[in-house]
């Protein structure tokens, strides 16, 4: 039997620590995206079993949006554990508190940025398309395209007139507390960014008897994580490339190439309706509905262009993308259907694990103006 340090139970007491509030002050600059560095070289606190003092150096980096923090209440903030007992292990992970509003106002900035910055993965995957395009028609599209993402970037205005069901992932440490309503604070951040950046409400409240539309709720989705960060990442999803979506659940004994003739015959019957180039999302395994979340999740992947035609791939996943990609590239529905080299950008594949009787795959396809924007608290 291990023998217990005799460290064991002297920081039980850490997550209940009240600490001073950190002021803040409004950013004078939330058009613009910089980077704010602070740093405390001579950190200090005291071990709790010496007494002696613990010395270290924190570094934090954070993009400011509505507000930027006031130095002299963090200064304080550091201060505070100068005469405390605390290990440097629970310090930084000691729990956080994250109010509902800070929550709603990242919200509203990213429902923004989503909306007028097309995601610098794409836009690279956009110009590689144009640049082994050889259909001359082809080709002023994609130019189009790729005008169209400055265009709004520059003039502050929508990618595109539709601006999606806002479908917002959250990742919540398991160390971090929310004060206020957390799924209020999520849906006030929709509506009050989508106001702001002047883009269109598409949200029906009632499925079936339909009505006027709003600004919200969106679809969110949360995951709890280890640490003390909260993670979220909105992707305005819409609904020509969502319509396209598709689920099928398969036999345990079914080939994998019945499996890539689904994906493939989902992509023909998207043909040009939902505005290609595309980028197609996967989701392999888990339950029909976790499925079709792998697939969407597959989305918000990192594409890599520079590897989408060059060399080999390595593992089943890496390689069945590869092989679909270039399947899907030999349909010649090209870029607004009109034919050429480049039907989708990237596939993207998520899997899970499954049950011994069944094989769920999703597809969720989203059009060239693939939109996200995450931000860590």
């Amino acid at each position: 039997m291990k023998k217990k340090s005799s460290y064991e139970g002297l920081q039980k007491n850490v997550r209940d620590l009240k600490t001073p509030e950190i002021e803040v002050w409004e950013n004078q600059y939330p058009q613009r995206i910089y980077t704010i560095c602070l740093e405390v070289p001579e950190f200090t606190c005291i071990c709790p079993k010496t007494g002696l003092p613990d010395f270290a150096s924190i570094r934090i980096e954070y993009s400011p949006q509505k507000y930027c923090i006031e130095l002299k209440s963090f200064k304080m903030y550091t201060i505070f554990f100068r005469n405390i007992g605390i290990f440097h292990e629970h310090l930084v992970n000691k729990m956080k508190t994250i109010t509902a509003n800070k929550i709603s106002e990242t919200v509203k900035g990213l429902c923004i940025k989503a909306n007028l910055f097309l995601r610098k993965d794409a836009l690279s995957s956009l110009k590689l398309a144009y640049r082994r395009e050889k259909n001359k028609r082809s080709k002023t599209l994609l130019y189009s395209i790729i005008k169209n993402s400055y265009i709004a970037r520059d003039e502050k205005i929508a990618i595109c007139q539709d601006t999606g069901m806002p479908v917002v992932f959250i990742e919540i440490g398991q160390d971090v507390k929310v004060k206020g309503d957390f799924k209020k604070a999520v849906n006030s951040g929709v509506e009050a960014g989508y106001k702001k950046g002047y883009l269109r409400n598409s949200i029906i409240l009632d499925p079936i008897l339909r009505g006027k539309p709003e600004y919200s709720p969106a679809v969110i989705h949360t995951d709890i994580v280890k640490g003390n960060k909260l993670k979220i990442t909105v992707l305005p999803k819409g609904f020509g490339c969502e319509n396209k979506s598709a689920l099928r659940m398969f036999l345990p004994t079914t080939r994998i190439e019945d499996i890539k003739n689904f994906i493939i015959d989902t992509l023909k019957r998207a043909g040009p309706d939902a505005c290609p180039p595309y980028v197609v999302g996967i989701g392999i395994g888990g339950t029909a509905d976790y499925a079709s979340l792998l697939a969407k999740k597959a989305l918000l992947k990192g594409l890599s262009p520079s590897k989408l035609y060059q060399g080999q791939a390595k593992g089943a996943v890496p390689k069945l993308e590869k092989e679909l990609l270039f399947r899907i590239n030999k349909l010649n529905i090209g870029p607004m259907g009109l034919g050429g080299k480049t039907t989708a950008l990237a596939v993207s594949i998520e899997t899970y694990p499954t049950h011994i009787a069944g094989l769920p795959v999703a597809v969720n396809i989203s059009c060239h103006a693939l939109r996200s924007a995450t931000a860590i608290l």
